[in-house]
């Protein structure tokens, strides 16, 4: 049984880049090794396929390009499947390369030993699931040209006009005829061409609150010398392609269009898209398409471009008021009192010459002795205290319960750091797990993450201090824990959103 044979030439391409000086002949080198189809292709020296098993006593011959049969040269795999010989110089032409055993099916391809790309085309790269030529991501993956309903009437007109002419002879008819071609001819002309040259990329997207506008920018480039490209529309595909199920994006935010008017030869333009996040989630963006319908706009002329990015859809922040943060008032304080500033008392961290400016009765009279200069205290910056917000989720939440919690939660996350507060988050699991986060970046991904698949749950430990302050946050106030001290329930927002008065934001 013939055994399915897959050649690749690995050393043509660096062959002739070396052998560059030379005018008379090139060295082909390559290796067989067995594959699932007959092929020959062009491979990067550390192609991982390279280390399987080779085939020998495989004839290798280069025939002239073009459909000749004259033989360049020939030569027989080596036990381990290399194989070494000259080859005349071809230039700038194609070569067919050829293999043949007694126990393989016959591998032939035309190649190009100059252009690298046209060897290692990108669909057979594809195909092979290998990447024998890294290909730009702002390269299109797909071109496609789609007549609009306005084209379709219009090539409608255009066959009349023809048949009317035919028939009646009739010059004005003609005029007319060649007008209506001329106009399909400069539609598919003027902006086809420009659209050859254009580039896209889709720049690094940032994360955003749901309700508020997630920025999406695309970079385009015109690389053509003198044709712009005119009237672009950007905008991401909606569903997938071959599976048309829809990308998860949409599921978190309003379609991205962006639009440019005119993109000159060598230039570049950057354009935004402000689609609203609606969601908190994950957003993972795939295929995007520039479409161009200049100048009649009869017909859709469309790059499909793919490239993965994410970003994150953070959860809204419900306005909470500040006097909810402040600690239970103790002896000896004053409600309104004005806070030390941070950095003028506290642990003396140093010593530093005197500048001019600096108060008085910060000057070190002893070490300014010592030194012979004028020298002041440094004090070390008090730690702040620490707030952390629990999230507590309840078997009998609904959907809708849950997201005002967790806007709750990121409300109290964004007025602690707003008022100083180093915040932290712990989210507890209906199964009694309990996941912690640190930061107010960490903290606010962890609660736009949590429900997904993948997402930690119970799987980290947080340190809590005796000075932390720990602030539960529930749906549903008869839910909350009888063990947790200060609650705040999103069924009742007069405790707690802004505007509202002032009725004890603190549960015991």
């Amino acid at each position: 049984m013939n055994r399915v044979l897959c050649m690749t030439a690995i050393s043509l391409l660096g062959a002739v880049a070396t052998l560059t000086g030379c005018s008379t002949s090139q060295t082909l080198a390559g290796r067989v090794i067995p594959g699932r189809a007959g092929l020959v292709t062009v491979v990067p020296s550390n192609d991982e396929r390279l280390d399987d098993p080779g085939l020998g006593g495989v004839r290798v011959r280069v025939l002239a390009g073009g459909g000749g049969t004259s033989s360049l040269g020939e030569g027989v795999s080596k036990p381990d499947g290399s194989f070494s010989f000259r080859i005349p110089a071809v230039g700038s032409g194609r070569v067919e390369v050829v293999a043949t055993g007694d126990e393989v099916l016959t591998a032939r391809e035309r190649l190009h030993p100059v252009r690298r790309w046209q060897a290692a085309g990108h669909r057979r790269a594809q195909t092979l699931g290998a990447h024998e030529v890294k290909r730009s991501e702002d390269l299109p993956v797909r071109r496609t040209y789609r007549f609009r309903a306005a084209g379709l009437i219009y090539l409608t007109v255009t066959g009349f006009l023809a048949v009317a002419a035919i028939s009646s002879q009739n010059n004005m008819l003609f005029w007319c005829l060649g007008l209506a071609i001329a106009g399909i001819a400069a539609s598919g002309l003027i902006s086809g061409v420009g659209l050859m040259g254009v580039r896209a990329e889709r720049l690094p997207v940032a994360d955003a609150a749901a309700g508020s506008p997630m920025a999406v920018r695309y970079r385009i480039r015109n690389v053509n010398r003198f044709a712009p490209a005119f009237g672009l529309t950007i905008y991401e595909r909606s569903r997938a392609p071959k599976k048309r199920t829809p990308w998860p994006w949409r599921l978190r935010m309003s379609l991205p269009v962006a639009y440019v008017a005119c993109v000159g030869p060598g230039q570049s333009v950057v354009a935004e898209a402000e689609p609203v996040a609606v969601r908190r989630g994950r957003v993972q963006f795939g295929e995007f398409v520039v479409v161009s319908a200049f100048p009649f706009g009869l017909a859709n002329k469309a790059l499909r471009f793919a490239q993965s990015r994410e970003a994150l859809v953070l959860p809204e922040a419900s306005p909470v008021r500040v006097e909810v943060l402040r600690p239970p008032s103790s002896i000896g304080d004053r409600v309104g009192a004005t806070p030390r500033r941070v950095g003028e008392i506290g642990e003396v961290f140093g010593v530093r010459e005197y500048v001019p400016g600096d108060p008085l009765r910060s000057i070190a009279w002893r070490a300014s002795a010592q030194h012979g200069d004028l020298v002041v205290r440094q004090h070390a910056s008090p730690t702040p205290r620490r707030l952390w917000v629990r999230l507590e989720q309840s078997p009998l939440d609904s959907p809708e319960e849950l997201e005002r919690a967790v806007s709750l939660a990121a409300g109290l996350l964004r007025a602690g750091s707003d008022s100083g507060y180093a915040v932290g988050l712990l989210v507890r699991h209906p199964d009694g797990g309990e996941h912690a986060a640190s930061g107010l970046a960490g903290s606010l991904a962890t609660l736009a993450t949590m429900d997904e698949p993948g997402a930690p749950a119970g799987s980290s430990v947080a340190t809590v201090g005796r000075r932390d302050r720990i602030m539960t946050v529930c749906s549903v106030a008869a839910r909350a824990p009888a063990s947790a001290g200060i609650v705040l329930a999103a069924d009742s927002p007069e405790r707690w959103r802004v505007g509202t008065p002032a009725t004890g934001g603190r549960v015991a």
